[in-house]
């Protein structure tokens, strides 16, 4: 990747593809870095010293040159299994010096306000759920606010009581009292949950930057992204529906909503992979455009029109800054899962029931969409094959309750604790 970095050739309508990769991780570390250092320490370069850069402010010359290794996930209460692949970033990048960012998918929306919590006794253990807010309406994280502030500072000892029998000193009301702390200073429940787990792992010793989606999503950088996949949309749907279907057929699925829905075709109109809402309305919707004799027009098939100055065979500056104003018009446009991380492809590839190498031949060959990367799937599932199959099927007890995830009897969970270091 770092090779191909230095050597790309391709014209983003006015930008080159290697110019925008290097202003857009130059943006990325600074940006996570104001992020991270308003809630927790935020340590400098790793034992390996100072790159050629030289040393500045924020760390961030530092860090130009070094790989980046990422991580993501919503900024919702997880599972240990999930919570492993914080542990697991910061090892590998302190490893291979590189600098560790961990991506609050906040663009996705909230399922649910309470958590199931294990108690009663060990010999009958039931499970309860437990509140940390009252339901609200179903929109992304990034607009998300508290709804019931009692309910929310109060959840911790709640927990505390309900796990009490199983786990008499549990760390829910250590963690949740810096939950409480940071909803002092912001009311947006993600980034609540979010910035307490990671002061959490600060203290223990985690080096890792976080940043969230809407921080990433209101660069420069996403905006030239943005028109240059607006300005090619017929290019890029018809090369996504093809793929998916290539997928659904290799895979024997019948479902047109697995592992993605195609990108959809109303007339002229046409559905792009990014979501959009509005501060007056902020429930996500998929953005669509129609092409112009002299632009392109988006709309969420409502009430929203926004023309852009982009066509495929122009320079794209005027449309950025067009993009990058309706910020300030209250208009939010966000990336989905189809551009932005993990997606059914790579869940499916996943699937216990399915060896290894047949999913492996069942994967569709990578072809040149952004996201839908079948070399992702191939190696998830190689990896959840063997984890979940194992020499054995037998599950091991030190991941016994983790989703009832099955590892080989012979290495399993501590195998993959040994991989990255931690013990």
């Amino acid at each position: 990747n770092l090779r191909l970095r230095e050597n790309y050739q391709y014209d983003f309508q006015g930008r080159s593809l290697r110019a925008l990769s290097i202003e857009a991780r130059r943006e990325l570390l600074a940006e996570a870095r104001r992020w991270t250092a308003a809630y927790r320490d935020v340590d400098g370069p790793s034992e390996d010293g100072p790159s050629e850069d030289g040393p500045s402010e924020d760390g961030a010359s530092e860090d130009g040159q070094r790989p980046i290794f990422m991580a993501g996930h919503q900024p919702q209460l997880v599972h240990p299994g999930v919570w492993f692949k914080n542990f697991a970033l910061d090892r590998l990048a302190r490893r291979h010096g590189a600098v560790a960012v961990n991506l609050i998918v906040d663009n996705d929306t909230i399922k649910g306000t309470s958590t199931r919590v294990p108690c009663q006794s060990p010999e009958a253990p039931e499970a309860a759920d437990v509140a940390f807010d009252a339901a609200g309406e179903t929109v992304p994280y990034e607009e998300r606010r508290i709804v019931d502030r009692a309910c929310f500072e109060t959840f911790g000892r709640r927990a505390a009581e309900r796990i009490g029998r199983l786990v008499p000193d549990s760390m829910v009301e250590r963690y949740w009292s810096l939950a409480v702390r940071r909803s002092r200073e912001t009311d947006n429940l993600g980034a609540c949950l979010a910035q307490s787990r990671h002061e959490l792992e600060g203290r223990w010793g985690l080096r890792t930057l976080e940043i969230p989606t809407s921080r990433v999503c209101r660069s420069e950088p996403f905006a030239w992204f943005v028109a240059h996949l607006l300005a090619n949309l017929d290019r890029l749907r018809r090369m996504h529906n093809e793929i998916v279907r290539e997928y659904r057929r290799a895979n024997r699925i019948r479902s047109e909503s697995h592992p993605v829905p195609d990108l959809a075709e109303d007339g002229e109109w046409l559905e792009s992979p990014f979501w959009v809402w509005t501060a007056t309305d902020p429930r996500r919707r998929a953005l669509f455009a129609r092409r112009l004799p002299r632009g392109v027009e988006l709309t969420d098939r409502a009430s929203l029109r926004v023309e852009l100055p982009l066509t495929a065979d122009a320079p794209a500056d005027r449309a950025v800054e067009r993009l990058m104003g309706l910020a300030a018009e209250g208009v939010k446009i966000r990336c989905r899962t189809l551009i932005g991380g993990e997606n059914q492809m790579d869940r499916d590839a996943q699937d216990a029931g399915k060896r290894p190498r047949e999913a492996s031949r069942a994967a569709p060959r990578q072809r040149g969409v952004a996201g839908l990367d079948s070399a992702r799937a191939r190696s998830a599932a190689s990896v959840a094959g063997r984890v979940r199959r194992g020499a054995s099927g037998r599950r091991d007890p030190h991941v016994a309750g983790i989703r009832g995830v099955s590892v080989p009897g012979d290495g399993g969970a501590r195998g993959l604790v040994e991989a990255v270091g931690l013990r």
